[in-house]
């Protein structure tokens, strides 16, 4: 023990009187809003983030700071869901435009005539994958 807390610089009577010391105020009201916090989140199906947990914890009268729910969401790990948006990307007819394809007006009639070919990428475990396709 001696060594732990010379290595942190405190002494071993701060240490133990550190251990017998009951919980703060402070930390036993954070656990009771982490709760209360748990419960909002689970009725928004996990996409309610601190703003709008702040603001319905303000609803029913409870007093603290944003900043404090976000502390306390963030200890509690949770992490609100975001909406996927569409993003329309307008350069890309204009680009397909200039490349016409020539191929609609052919027909093959036999092998080794027309070749056709795609890239994707796909998310398999956590991770990307190309998957790349070339048709006779």
């Amino acid at each position: 023990m001696k060594r732990l807390c010379a290595l942190y610089g405190v002494t071993r009577a701060g240490y133990y009187a550190w251990q017998q010391r009951s919980e703060s105020a402070r930390r036993t009201q954070d656990r009771v809003w982490l709760e209360e916090i748990r419960a909002l989140f689970q009725q928004s199906r996990g996409t309610y983030g601190s703003p709008r947990i702040h603001r319905a914890l303000q609803a029913q009268g409870y007093r603290l700071s944003r900043r404090r729910v976000e502390r306390l969401m963030r200890e509690g790990g949770l992490r609100a869901r975001t909406a996927r948006l569409y993003r329309a990307n307008p350069g890309l007819h204009r680009f397909f435009a200039q490349h016409p394809n020539h191929l609609w007006g052919s027909r093959a009639t036999g092998v080794n005539q027309i070749w056709v070919g795609d890239i994707t990428y796909l998310s398999v475990a956590g991770q990307w994958r190309y998957l790349a396709v070339v048709m006779d």
